[in-house]
């Protein structure tokens, strides 16, 4: 992969190469696109009033319809898809994925036991592709073309949902993914909250991660230097974000985010996720501010594409 921060500088003979400040773009994405109408009014308002620039939508989800009408009333607002794979239902009837849902056509709300599944069972993998294909048409049948990929609890980045999903991203142009890659020991000089649970999650996501890397450098396909969100998910509050900021790293940086205008009714979301405050904090104008002083432009996956890919 190359960055601009990359590309040669001549010179006349005799005279200096001019000194090239490496850019930081950041990307601001809202998780859950679809997943209710307070969601999707949280991410107009963070798009038109804040720093959001890019969303991910479930397009399974009951309240899709109105987060692509939304989508399209905001042109600028770049939109991925959320592969659910996990909790909610799937865009295929249970006779045609059997392995993966029940018979109410719902996916396994655990993550482990649905990664284990997914892993140890060979008649999960057609089963895969058959419903990221699914949900990746039923997206383009909305009339958006997607920026990026990535999923559901970070579901895309389990071995075998890569191994799916990568030949139907290739298949469809798509050439942008979310990978995880969080300094454990900055989070935790930034919150010390839940310390345990953040390092399980950074060893597992170190390994996931290093290997996604190493197969989208294949394909290719671009990804975000540096990411905030997995370690701090329903947390990524003001606090933390100011302080995060001026750890960003030259090139792109992706912060993910969980928001809503009002407390999602139970049984929807995650009932510990500070919905509302998480929004709070994007249209807070001190954040604003904060980004011009550090020199960091807002971007988002069809940047990272177009400058990286």
């Amino acid at each position: 992969m190359k960055s601009s921060a990359e590309n040669t500088v001549f010179s006349p003979p005799g005279r200096a190469a001019p000194s090239i400040k490496p850019m930081k773009y950041l990307i601001v994405n809202a998780d859950d696109f679809g997943l209710a109408p307070e969601v999707n009014a949280a991410v107009s308002l963070a798009h038109s009033r804040g720093i959001l620039t890019s969303t991910s939508l479930m397009i399974n989800e009951e309240a899709a319809g109105d987060a692509v009408s939304i989508a399209r009333e905001n042109p600028r607002l770049g939109v991925g898809i959320h592969v659910s794979l996990v909790m909610g239902k799937a865009a295929l009837p249970p006779s045609e994925i059997a392995p993966i849902v029940d018979a109410g056509g719902n996916f396994d709300p655990s993550p482990v036991t649905a990664g284990l599944r997914f892993f140890f069972l060979k008649k999960c993998k057609a089963a895969l592709r058959k419903e990221i294909e699914a949900q990746m048409e039923k997206f383009l049948e909305s009339g958006i073309f997607p920026t990026h990929v990535d999923g559901h609890l970070n579901i895309h980045l389990h071995p075998t949902v890569l191994s799916a999903l990568l030949p139907l991203m290739d298949w469809y142009g798509i050439k942008a993914m979310r990978v995880p890659n969080e300094s454990l020991a900055l989070h935790l000089s930034i919150d010390s909250g839940n310390a345990f649970l953040k390092a399980v999650y950074a060893v597992i996501f170190k390994v996931l991660g290093k290997r996604a890397r190493r197969r989208l450098r294949d394909h290719p396909i671009a990804f975000p230097k540096q990411t905030f969100g997995l370690l701090q998910s329903g947390n990524m509050t003001k606090g933390f974000v100011k302080r995060a900021i001026p750890h960003l790293e030259n090139g792109f940086t992706e912060m993910s985010f969980h928001i809503a205008t009002s407390p999602l009714p139970d049984g929807v979301g995650a009932p510990n996720y500070h919905y509302v405050e998480e929004l709070q904090t994007l249209i807070d104008p001190e954040l604003k501010k904060l980004l011009k002083e550090q020199n960091i432009q807002l971007a988002n996956y069809d940047t990272l594409r177009k400058i990286e890919g």
